[in-house]
């Protein structure tokens, strides 16, 4: 679960958005997530691309996550 202390708004996480999360430190790209959730979760490659990015993006709009180029 994440709190937003701006806005006091709550979001709830499955245990795949709560691996993104974890791993949302600025230490790792994308795709060092998405390998992570191939390992973990045993699942297609492209699959984990759409839900990893599809959740970046969510919480990016939401303020919760700054993207960093590199």
């Amino acid at each position: 679960m994440l709190l937003d202390l701006s806005s006091g708004r709550y979001y709830t996480l499955n245990k795949v958005g709560s691996v993104i999360w974890e791993h949302c430190t600025g230490n790792h790209t994308i795709r060092d997530i998405q390998t992570v959730l191939c390992d973990r979760f045993d699942v297609a490659p492209e699959r984990a691309l759409d839900d990893l990015v599809t959740l970046v993006n969510d919480l990016i709009q939401e303020g919760l996550l700054q993207q960093e180029r590199r």
